[in-house]
């Protein structure tokens, strides 16, 4: 075992006791609850922050930080996808995803640690840019997310039945009926 993979078997090993304490635990026993808060607040972005930072790992203020908006975005993401399967926004199935991705970026991450006295191909950049892989990737990544984000407002925008705005009034309950 590799003294530079321990956090990523700590991360792997906390993950299977979050799944174990949601099997086992009745859903109304709070402090059974709050030991599952890893899971969905840090370890699966910092699997994912692993994985993706292998070659320059960033310092520990900067670990916290990707890995705490890393879980949110996924958890918020898993929501959508979760409120879309027969299975619904349940304990099992949330669960189940969080796991699934926590220790599916955890296996990446070790794989990639392993892997990487290897050297890195690069892309031939046009002009002085050069990407690695993984950077264009990312921009492609976000690119599609901004493309598809203004597609979609555009469409919902075309889409409504009124042209112009809505007007939010907050009138006190005296005022509401005094037309």
């Amino acid at each position: 075992m590799n003294h530079r993979s321990l956090d990523l078997f700590a991360v792997i090993a906390i993950t299977l006791v979050a799944v174990i304490l949601v099997l086992l635990v009745p859903a109304d026993n709070v402090a059974g609850r709050i030991w599952t808060l890893p899971l969905v607040l840090l370890l699966p972005g910092y699997a994912l922050t692993s994985t993706l930072f292998v070659e320059q790992t960033p310092g520990v203020v900067e670990r916290i930080i990707f890995s705490l908006g890393l879980s949110l975005v996924i958890v918020v993401l898993g929501g959508l996808v979760l409120n879309w399967t027969p299975a619904g926004l349940r304990a099992g199935s949330w669960i189940g995803f969080l796991s699934i991705i926590t220790i599916g970026a955890s296996v990446v991450a070790l794989m990639r640690r392993r892997g990487q006295g290897r050297s890195t191909a690069r892309w031939s950049g046009i002009g002085k840019f050069g990407f690695t892989f993984r950077q264009g990737l990312l921009l492609g990544l976000a690119a599609l997310i901004v493309c598809t984000a203004v597609a979609i407002s555009i469409r919902g925008a075309q889409q409504q039945p009124r042209s112009g705005f809505t007007q939010l009034w907050i009138l006190p309950v005296s005022g509401a009926n005094a037309k």
